[in-house]
């Protein structure tokens, strides 16, 4: 089935420029997210990432019109400049939520360049604020952000989970787990990142308790950054999801074809735009496949 999003000339900022009619929602709300199959959540989730790449008034309508949720909320203060490498990377954080569920959704405003992002997530380790060590820009980030999730959530009573797309979906990972170390009553369900880099070690990863659905495209090159050989490690649950919609299991030789491909992509000079193969859109494509063969 060809995809209905996808269009390899388009990135996920390209939809900073779109409106809510340009954007077809295949996931309905008529139960409780709890209620919902996995590969229905995971859809349903890579949905809000697209829509938070819109424009707020225009992720609003999606929201209300063609979801069926109460709000979605551009949390205060949340919009949060963060210097990166001689540039300016920006994060920001929408809450999707209506009277059962509550999800919050990581976003940066602006996709930095392929050679850009390589050689910011190759920076080495330092120390984490609890134990281990974990990559210090998506660290910088999730610092930036925490303080405003923390305020908005203060009060929240809803289930909630945390969502993110790349480099925004460590820093939902981290996020989250940030909840159950403060003093907000709020307990994070579950997380769902897209396409996300590593970001800790292995001891740091001990102290996250959230459970992780971790969705992958075979060919998203950024999932293999930074290189394991630096001593960054994924956590979480991996669902590796072909286009057709076909669950794939890794063995030995592919995740030593993986290592090689991520030492060739983290030495990368150039400058080009991130590739097509880490859009959104193309996630949303191969989860709903996916979820119409799980049903």
């Amino acid at each position: 089935m060809a995809p209905v999003f996808f269009n390899p000339d388009r990135t996920d900022h390209a939809w900073r420029q779109k409106t809510a009619d340009q954007l077809v929602i295949k996931s309905n709300l008529e139960r409780q997210i709890g209620q919902m199959s996995l590969p229905r959540r995971g859809l349903l989730f890579a949905e809000y990432c697209l829509a938070s790449y819109l424009p707020l008034e225009q992720c609003e309508i999606v929201a209300k019109q063609q979801l069926g949720l109460d709000e979605c909320l551009l949390d205060t203060h949340a919009g949060v400049e963060v210097d990166v490498d001689h540039s300016r990377w920006t994060i920001s954080a929408r809450r999707f939520q209506n009277y059962e569920d509550c999800t919050v959704v990581l976003a940066l405003d602006e996709s930095p360049r392929w050679g850009e992002l390589c050689r910011t997530l190759v920076h080495p380790p330092v120390v984490a604020e609890t134990q281990g060590y974990e990559q210090p820009v998506i660290k910088k980030l999730a610092d930036a952000i925490w303080p405003a999730l923390e305020s908005a959530l203060q009060n929240n009573y809803r289930p909630l989970r945390f969502v993110g797309h790349g480099v925004a979906g460590a820093v939902a990972a981290i996020c989250a787990n940030r909840c159950l170390m403060s003093y907000i009553r709020s307990e994070p369900l579950e997380i769902h990142t897209y396409g996300s880099p590593r970001w800790g070690d292995p001891t740091f990863h001990q102290t996250h308790r959230v459970y992780h659905y971790r969705w992958v495209l075979p060919t998203d090159p950024v999932s293999e950054l930074p290189p394991a050989w630096m001593g960054y490690r994924h956590y979480g649950e991996q669902l590796t999801i072909d286009d057709e919609g076909r669950r794939q299991r890794q063995g030995i030789g592919s995740r030593l074809l993986d290592q090689a491909r991520a030492w060739r992509l983290s030495n990368s000079k150039t400058d080009r735009p991130i590739q097509p193969d880490h859009a959104i859109a193309r996630y949303v494509d191969a989860i709903y496949e996916y979820s119409l063969r799980k049903r």
